[in-house]
């Protein structure tokens, strides 16, 4: 079975904090000025623009503990074992695109696992965009 690799595009992310230096126990001005620019980001970046970050297969979901993933369903009413990156079992799916009218639905739930899943189209050849979550 094929791994899958979470891709971290940073699309929709908040970006990393680094340390903030104190000088004889107190925050200089620049320390001060960081922290205010950072908490700004995080407000914008949360305030209406929770973000599903870039919908490329793989990468991670913006903002979400969540994976895009696309995947062709060859063959209709049958299990296919889906890889992703979560590092836990999903707790769900959603289709967002499709490129054909079909139904997405779960297989093998028993089975599915921190580094793959099952699910199954109701139609053959049928492409989908999913967000694992």
């Amino acid at each position: 079975m094929a791994i899958r690799t979470l891709i971290k595009d940073g699309v929709g992310m908040i970006g990393q904090v680094v340390a903030v230096r104190f000088q004889d126990g107190k925050l200089t001005a620049a320390g001060g000025d960081y922290i205010l620019s950072k908490l700004k980001e995080i407000v914008k970046k949360i305030n209406g623009r929770i973000s599903f970050g870039s919908g490329v297969s793989s990468a991670q979901a913006g903002n979400m503990d969540a994976q895009w993933i696309t995947w062709f369903f060859k063959a209709a009413n049958t299990p296919y074992l889906i890889p992703h990156s979560l590092s836990r079992v999903p707790t769900g799916y959603s289709v967002r695109r499709r490129d054909k009218d079909c139904i997405i639905y779960d297989a093998n739930i028993g089975d599915w696992g921190s580094k793959d899943f099952y699910l199954q189209s109701d139609t053959a050849s049928a492409t989908v965009s999913l967000l694992v979550h």
